[in-house]
């Protein structure tokens, strides 16, 4: 049922195999869900699916389950022995978004059914309706589930008993075989409802049966029956002894739980332990990074890198972090050391040419951006780059060139179209650059910048009354534009 598997007692095994041995050819009191249906149901279902994860120490996962948000307040029902640690136990929302939990509002342990506190954003919560009455036996009911390494899988099954057995109540037996990740996953009717929730299975192969707890049970749950709420006094990030690698991947535990404030304080002493530590001098570096302290992050990643020279996409981030600092020069450096390792990074030479673009050394920009042509041909932004820098260098024919090739791969994009246009401006043909500006405007009627060029072009060529059009449209837009083609029509 989870990641290590549970299975019943086996007094309770065999007392349920004879429970039902009775009951199973009862006929069904509903008919099989059509494809159509079942979608409908999972879709209803799915966003408030979440993947139970139980990490060890290390962050690594140990145990796993499913379950669902079942009020708006983010409680989420799954199965108790999925829970291993509830210190060390996340939830996944299908979304990607991962949330440690903070409590064990309440539990029945009997039953296998546990209710945990998540700190799920209530813009993420969907909540599942819980039915007022449980299912039929014959009855169609349905399992969702979103696992960590695949798309969601939909499974159908039927009720075929709902015996009273000892220590467990009443319980909900499916025909219907599930696998390892299901327990804790909600039991749905084809209202789509929680009819229970799902957290064991006897046999095996096609003939394995489900138990489910019946969602009764929550509502009591809920109300603050079987009440056993402690506060998250977590003790997931201590590690079993303070050496380097304990303090790194208890730093790399904490980040899941606490976030990157709280996991840096981790890395920092795992490095000082250790000063050839990279792994932590990286990981230190993301949390700089996110926290925007880029001094630290420089000296971290220049650590790393004294470590790990050979690391192409160490340099490539330190020219990262000096971009946002504007320290050109110094962005330019770590950007060459990374593609001298790895003449193929391809990002690395796109922000080179940008870097270059912007200092006007368009020599310098043009030769980067056709390796950017280089290693993507079939994309228009590496023709449309390197285009802009033969523009600057007065290679208009070359840049025309690049920019037909651009456009022929991706037409849509209205900036081509004005740089195209300057070129045709550079090399004297106006009635081409005035269409390829036209062009852009239709392309992006509501692009202030679009507009300006276009009026701009026509008060180049004396006409005034286009331009004047320019002129009122940018009025509405962005007046500043406007007073840039008034000043050209001016000067006519």
């Amino acid at each position: 049922m989870t990641g290590k598997g549970k299975s019943a007692p086996r007094a309770v095994g065999c007392f349920l195999i004879i429970c039902i041995a009775s009951v199973v050819s009862i006929p069904t009191v509903s008919s099989e869900l059509t494809e159509g249906e079942l979608t409908a149901i999972a879709d209803l279902v799915e966003p408030a699916t979440v993947f139970v994860q139980t990490l060890d120490w290390r962050g690594r996962l140990i145990r796993w389950g499913s379950g669902f948000i079942v009020n708006e307040y983010g409680a989420v029902v799954t199965a108790s022995h999925v829970v291993h640690d509830p210190n060390r136990t996340v939830v996944r929302t299908i979304f990607g978004e991962i949330y440690p939990i903070d409590g064990v509002l309440a539990e029945d342990k009997e039953r296998d059914v546990i209710l945990l506190s998540a700190p799920v954003p209530r813009h993420a919560l969907h909540p599942l309706p819980l039915a007022s009455s449980p299912p039929e036996p014959g009855e169609h009911v349905v399992l969702v589930q979103h696992p960590h390494d695949g798309e969601r899988t939909i499974l159908e099954g039927i009720v075929e008993a709902a015996p009273k057995i000892p220590e467990k109540g009443t319980v909900l037996v499916i025909r219907l075989p599930i696998v390892g990740g299901w327990s804790g996953s909600a039991v749905i009717n084809t209202k789509g409802e929680v009819v229970g929730v799902a957290n064991d299975r006897i046999g095996t192969g096609p003939n394995t049966l489900t138990v489910a707890a019946p969602a009764a049970i929550v509502p009591a749950l809920l109300s603050g029956e079987n009440h056993s709420f402690f506060p998250w006094k977590s003790d997931a990030s201590d590690p079993p002894n303070d050496s380097p690698e304990d303090l790194y991947w208890a730093g790399r535990l904490v980040q899941i739980y606490r976030g990157r404030r709280e996991a840096l304080s981790y890395f920092e002493q795992a490095f000082e332990k250790d000063p050839e530590y990279a792994e932590a001098y990286i990981e230190a570096a993301f949390c700089y990074g996110k926290l925007e302290r880029y001094d630290d992050e420089i000296y971290a990643l220049r650590d790393a890198i004294r470590i790990i020279p050979s690391d192409a996409g160490l340099h490539f981030r330190l020219g990262s972090t000096y971009c946002i600092l504007e320290r050109h020069d110094e962005a330019i450096e770590s950007y060459l050391k990374g593609t001298r390792i790895d003449p193929d990074d391809i990002w690395a030479r796109f922000r080179l040419g940008l870097i270059y673009e912007r200092l006007k050394r368009y020599e310098e920009a043009a030769r980067e951006y056709r390796e950017y042509v280089r290693l993507a041909p079939d994309y228009g932004s590496p023709h449309a780059s390197l285009g802009r820098a033969y523009t600057k260098l007065g290679q208009y024919d070359d840049a025309v060139e690049e920019f037909k090739k651009a456009i022929q791969i991706d037409p849509g994009y209205d900036f081509t179209y004005s740089s195209l246009a300057e070129a045709y401006y550079g090399m004297g043909l106006y009635g081409e650059g005035i269409r390829a500006h036209e062009i852009a405007s239709r392309l992006s009627p509501e692009d202030a910048f679009c507009h300006r060029d276009l009026g701009r072009a026509y008060a180049r060529l004396g006409e005034v009354w286009l331009a004047a059009e320019q002129y009122t449209i940018l009025r509405n837009l962005d007046s500043s534009l406007g007073k840039i083609i008034a000043e050209y029509m001016f000067d006519e």
